[in-house]
């Protein structure tokens, strides 16, 4: 099934020289995408503020995440950014209804430019894109083929995997779990398990649970240009787990992953929860709702008390009950911008990876073929991304690449009508 072009891609390159302007190719679709980058006709320069250099941060770039930022230096910043994009594109952004808000996906690519905090972008100064009611703000990490939604049987299992590492700084665990837990306590449509102080094998014995949404929070470290979170090693030491270790060994049931900065101290690291989330798509990682900088813990209460009801409501449209729950935090923030630093990476095509079943639903049949559904799209997906790499001029040469390609997408086709019957 391949993603519908419902959504306005933007990616950004940086130019060849510091001092150049960046380049903004536009895609319609992630059709479009996966045709290569010679494919956009719609190609732009724009002067973007040089990574934060003659911006108000005013501080070192390594350390910008760790601190709250003053809502009038956010809003300064963003109009600025926004009054460099090209005007058909400002009104493209703007082109949507309430009823049938327009997505704005910022594509992830490992170029450096996911660490601009595009959530800041301001029409005028008031009118915040990111919480306009005609505008869906996230992050992508594109996929041509998508699967079914999990159908999952009240009540959703959520894992909260809390680290303390003796030698970080030490955060106030209960206080943290209090914050997260806002909008699960006392519902019996949730059930929750806490892994606390986890080592390694702690949080494979957990995963056997099968949870479907595994909510992180702690500290998180940046090694070469990759983001991990911060585990026990064996000798109360740390463990950092990169992305691709988690990916393998994350059960098919998960499809959301949460990574919260703590907010009782200073992270040691907070952009490698970033760089986790924006990781390639060769790496099955669910859709990720991470916090890109520090945050005050009145907005961090707010946004999670409301999420996960908003989750149930919303049918597991984690799009929507995260555009719900930002709004939400926005109220709260006293002089930051905290709201800005949750950031929702869309990972699965569609940001909508539950479909919520009755209490007690469960259909073997129907589970079955989703989990075939999403490993055909996965693999597709690779295959999409190493067909995307190579040379335009020599593509067409790999016809049993596209007979592989073709042959998992008529199996998912296959896999949704069988979900669609049962």
């Amino acid at each position: 099934m391949i993603a519908q072009p419902d959504q306005l891609m933007l990616t950004f390159e940086p130019g060849p020289q510091p001092d150049t302007p960046a380049l903004l190719r536009v895609c319609r679709s992630e059709h479009d995408y996966f045709q290569g980058p010679n494919f956009s006709r719609e190609v732009f320069q724009v002067v973007l503020p040089r990574a934060f250099a003659e911006t108000a941060f005013m501080d070192e770039p390594s350390s910008w995440r760790e601190r709250q930022r003053p809502a009038q230096v956010a809003r300064d910043l963003g109009y600025r950014m926004w009054m460099q994009l090209p005007k058909p594109i400002r009104a493209d952004i703007l082109s949507g209804t309430p009823g049938t808000p327009r997505r704005v996906s910022i594509v992830s690519t490992a170029t450096g430019m996911d660490d601009i905090p595009w959530e800041w972008l301001n029409a005028d100064g008031s009118d915040v894109i990111a919480m306009l009611p005609s505008v869906r703000f996230v992050r992508q990490v594109p996929v041509l083929y998508v699967a079914p939604p999990l159908t999952v049987p009240l009540p959703m299992r959520v894992l909260i995997v809390l680290t303390n590492p003796k030698d970080e700084r030490l955060l106030d665990a209960h206080r943290e779990l209090t914050i997260i837990k806002r909008g699960l306590e006392g519902r019996t449509d949730y059930q929750v398990r806490e892994l606390l102080e986890p080592r390694l094998e702690a949080l494979r014995h957990a995963l056997e649970w099968a949870p479907h949404i595994i909510h992180y929070v702690g500290h998180a470290g940046i090694s070469g240009s990759r983001g991990h979170i911060i585990l026990h090693d064996e000798r109360d030491g740390t463990r950092w787990l990169s992305a691709a270790e988690i990916a393998r060994v994350l059960p098919t049931s998960v499809r959301l992953l949460c990574l919260s900065t703590c907010v009782t101290t200073r992270n040691y690291q907070t952009g490698g929860l970033v760089r986790f989330a924006h990781c390639g798509s060769d790496l099955p990682l669910p859709t990720t709702i991470v916090n890109q900088y520090a945050l005050d813990e009145g907005a961090a209460v707010a946004f999670w008390r409301r999420f996960y009801p908003a989750l149930l409501t919303r049918d597991g449209d984690v799009v929507e009950a995260f555009h719900e729950s930002r709004m939400e935090a926005s109220t709260t923030s006293d002089g930051t911008w905290s709201w800005a630093s949750f950031s929702l990476v869309v990972r699965d095509g569609t940001g909508h990876p539950f479909r919520i079943g009755q209490t007690g639903e469960r259909r073997p049949e129907r589970f079955a073929a989703e989990i075939q559904a999403q490993w055909s799209a996965r693999l597709a997906n690779n295959l999409a991304n190493r067909k995307r790499s190579l040379d335009p001029t020599i593509q067409g040469r790999f016809e049993r690449l596209d007979e592989t390609i073709g042959s998992e997408e008529a199996r998912i086709e296959r896999f949704t009508r069988d979900i669609e019957r049962s």
